[in-house]
């Protein structure tokens, strides 16, 4: 994987983030500035007037949307599941990276995972 695939990996995953865990602190930011302004309006300043309806607001919001964001973070792990990785073969493709002469002893599955980590690493120029 080249440096760009990563950022845009990481992009994607911090969209659905976005998208995941958006609804929810929306609904906490709008709670509490409703609270807030009812509690200015009347001098009210009791911390559990603030903290009980939020908390219960949300999770009953949590509770309405949780099979929406499951929804959002499943298709983005089964979109991006499919990746080599490993501490050793992701030190080789970094050392590769930076211009050294590398070389990989490992054994791999003949199957879709193994076609994909042994394409990544030659790829990344990492002899194997």
């Amino acid at each position: 994987m080249d440096f760009d695939s990563n950022v845009e990996f990481l992009r994607i995953a911090f969209w659905q983030i976005i998208l995941a865990a958006g609804p929810l602190l929306a609904v906490a930011l709008a709670i509490g500035l409703l609270i807030g302004i009812i509690q200015a309006a009347t001098s009210i300043n009791e911390m559990t007037l603030s903290f009980v309806p939020k908390l219960v607001v949300v999770i009953l919001t949590f509770g309405l949307l949780s099979s929406f964001m499951l929804a959002q973070l499943s298709d983005h792990l089964i979109a991006a599941s499919h990746a080599s990785g490993g501490s050793a073969g992701n030190s080789m493709i970094a050392t590769a990276m930076m211009g050294a002469p590398t070389y990989m002893s490992c054994k791999v599955a003949q199957d879709a995972d193994g076609d994909i980590y042994l394409a990544d690493l030659e790829q990344s120029g990492v002899a194997h």
